[in-house]
């Protein structure tokens, strides 16, 4: 091993070795290749090979008690001491910001933002993480912006790179993909508009290239869906309800149902757009199908499959006039499913005790988006076996620092109950027949939900209830929206 910037006894040296060997493949993010970044600086930067170290140890200690027991080491106060120093060295470099520092400066305080972030997941505390990420985000654009862009637009665009040329870009792919986990914030656009330089090729020569197209795909049709909100959702929330009585949440349902049912004939340039998008989705697929399969990228490769299908999905369906018509992606949510649990299958937790119900390692899933995807499935696919495995699926991932599982599910489990509740009662179908996609009329599906209050994040999660506001078409399609409230109780196994 190469010589540490910082002097070591055998447990430290324990940990960081650890670090390098295993911890790295256990952060949240989807890519390596900051990790790699990582190890490379991390043995001439104090801060660096400090966090490094308590990130290490902070794995260590989800070992049994009786390791701690049998070698005397406590694992979790190390990762602390560290973590600590870790934040002392690191004074020097945001100090140092206000004067201009260079490149290798920035970088430092970019993935010390990432270690803390990570640490901080891994710790359960979803503020402090978000937190982290959000200062790295501000530092990252003030970077990498361009000074002589349209200062009037409200949106901060950066540009990605495919294959990056620094590591700089690197890292902005990296956040990037992190920024646009809708699970990481309670902002409903991201902080960066993300553009690719260049356009798709014939084929793709990693995965990492093919995320980053996709990364660009994404950030297109998420800003085409905020346009539609912004343009033609909110005004219309402003004419029929007014938006001073109204909360965020509400706010937010409504003008997103709202602008489901924009007339594309007079916003021919959206539907051109969104055509665009549809057409790059295809060049995406047909340059991965290009690039050969390896064992030891599956999962790697699962996740592009995933959000791949995810964004076909949403691009297909989004001039619908009516929810029903959602129906006939049934088997591409099956389908979509399918690739959900097998990736979770690849991330279970090994070292969990015998007996113990199977779980995901914590984290794992961070900058994915996966979970978003999941409770999409469960809320707006109307199968209900479809939903009841969503539901299962959702229980089995380790949200800690980010949400909480079981409260998702929950939220999940009460959307499915008030459509089911309501069809019941306008087919007049008994309590315990199963009901399947056909049976949910269009009045009683919700078109779009929101958990809610977001404010206090901390708590937000953690309660044993909740509340989510949700919005139907009180007639049937094209009838006038109408905006409901209900409450929910969440039933933990653990306390």
């Amino acid at each position: 091993m190469r010589a540490m910037v910082i002097d070591m006894d055998m447990a430290e040296s324990c940990a960081f070795d650890f670090f390098r060997r295993e911890a790295t493949s256990q952060l949240p993010g989807s890519s390596l290749d900051w990790k790699r970044l990582v190890l490379q600086t991390s043995y001439g930067e104090p801060s660096l090979a400090h966090a490094a170290t308590a990130i290490g140890f902070l794995i260590q200690s989800y070992g049994s008690p009786s390791a701690i027991a049998r070698n005397g080491v406590d694992h979790h106060a190390l990762a602390l001491r560290h973590y600590n120093k870790s934040i002392y060295h690191a004074a020097r470099y945001i100090e140092n910001l206000s004067a201009g520092p260079g490149s290798a400066s920035i970088e430092v305080i970019l993935l010390l933002s990432l270690l803390f972030f990570s640490f901080e997941v891994l710790s359960g505390e979803d503020m402090r993480a978000c937190a982290h990420l959000r200062t790295g985000l501000r530092v990252l654009y003030e970077k990498v912006r361009d000074p002589l862009s349209n200062t009037c637009s409200d949106k901060r665009v950066v540009v990605m790179h495919p294959v990056p040329r620094n590591e700089m870009e690197l890292l902005l792919n990296t956040f990037v993909r992190l920024d646009g986990d809708p699970t990481l914030t309670d902002q409903y656009e991201t902080y960066l508009h993300a553009i690719v330089a260049e356009s798709i090729p014939n084929f793709f020569s990693s995965l990492e290239e093919a995320q980053v197209h996709l990364d660009g795909i994404e950030s297109t049709v998420l800003d085409l869906f905020h346009e539609l909100d912004k343009s033609y959702g909110r005004p219309l929330v402003g004419l029929h309800w007014g938006t001073s009585a109204l909360s965020r949440e509400e706010l937010f349902c409504l003008s997103s149902a709202y602008s489901r049912y924009v007339p594309m004939e007079t916003h021919p340039h959206l539907t051109e757009r969104m055509d665009v998008a549809k057409s790059e989705l295809q060049a995406w697929c047909r340059a991965l199908a290009m690039l050969p399969h390896q064992e030891e990228h599956a999962a790697a490769r699962l996740m592009l499959q995933i959000k791949h299908l995810d964004l076909w999905i949403e691009t297909s369906k989004w001039k619908d006039e009516n929810e029903i018509m959602g129906d006939r992606f049934d088997k591409e949510y099956a389908h979509l499913l399918n690739l959900s649990e097998q990736y979770v299958g690849l991330h279970l937790d090994v070292d969990l005790p015998i007996g113990t119900v199977p779980t995901t390692r914590p984290g794992f899933c961070v900058g994915t988006a996966l979970i978003a995807n999941i409770a999409g499935i469960a809320w707006y696919c109307r199968n209900p076996r479809t939903r009841r495995r969503c539901i299962a699926l959702i229980r089995r991932i380790n949200m800690r620092g980010v949400a909480d599982s079981e409260y998702l599910a929950a939220v999940s489990e009460k959307v499915m109950e008030v459509e089911e509740t309501q069809a019941r009662l306008s087919r007049g179908k008994d309590p315990d027949e199963e009901l399947m996609s056909g049976d949910i009329p269009e009045e009683a599906r919700v078109i779009e939900v929101e958990m809610c209050p977001h404010q206090g994040r901390e708590e937000f999660w953690k309660l044993h209830e909740g509340r989510i506001v949700y919005v139907t078409s009180a007639n049937g399609a094209g009838s006038e929206l109408s905006l409901h409230e209900v409450a929910f109780v969440v039933r933990r196994t653990t306390s």
